[in-house]
């Protein structure tokens, strides 16, 4: 009962934060509105292919922009509360159901603009909530990881960006390729087989998280 007090007390925390600092989210929601008519703007005729690869691309540069901000609060008055009275697995899974919660409200809105922007016949359905969940799921617990190695080092955007580019570029391959086949539709395509390396992934991070978190923050 604590844990889930404690979980509820930090993702309360976290919300009323973002409460507070709207103009984050204004900027945000700008940057994915302006990308989105820079595409309509420009692209001229729109196939599948180049919808689904405009929407990952803009959906990576908005996780990165998440990324910087992750345990900024952390590191100002609440410090003493959260890395030392808290245990590490519930901090960082706080986080993690944080920033997953943000990136999915964040996909949908981006999504919403380049259906608006760029018609095509994409429809959202069930098959792309899914994909859009374990995307969002893997590349935040990725985000969430990198901003806590580097939430006391200065230049902490540039090594959120070179820890995070390397593993996230499988993610949003995978994304893309998959969104593609939901896009035109194959025949011979199986969309929940084409799921198992999205969830491995999800898998294994979380179990290597689990493993690190702790170690890390003892150090």
């Amino acid at each position: 009962m604590l844990t889930v007090n404690q979980v509820f007390g930090l993702l309360k925390k976290d919300f009323l934060f973002e409460v507070r600092h709207l103009f984050q989210f204004g900027a945000i929601l700008g940057f994915m509105l302006g990308i989105a008519y820079l595409f309509y703007f420009y692209s001229g005729e729109q196939t599948e292919r180049a919808w689904s690869l405009s929407y990952w691309f803009s959906f990576l540069f908005i996780c990165f922009f998440c990324g910087n901000k992750i345990f900024v609060n952390e590191l100002g008055d609440s410090k003493l509360y959260t890395m030392q009275l808290i245990h590490p697995n519930i901090q960082f899974g706080s986080k993690c159901i944080f920033v997953i919660t943000e990136l999915a409200l964040y996909s949908l809105v981006l999504w919403l603009a380049f259906w608006i922007l760029l018609p095509m016949k994409v429809e959202f359905s069930f098959h792309w909530m899914i994909l859009i969940l374990l995307c969002v799921i893997a590349i935040g617990m990725i985000l969430t990881f990198t901003s806590f190695i580097s939430s006391n080092i200065s230049g902490k955007q540039l090594l959120i960006a070179i820890l995070s580019l390397p593993i996230s570029f499988p993610i949003i391959g995978l994304g893309f390729t998959i969104g593609l086949q939901l896009m035109a539709p194959n025949p011979e395509f199986d969309f929940y087989s084409s799921l198992y390396p999205l969830i491995g992934i999800n898998l294994f991070s979380a179990a290597l998280l689990i493993f690190l978190v702790p170690l890390i923050w003892k150090s």
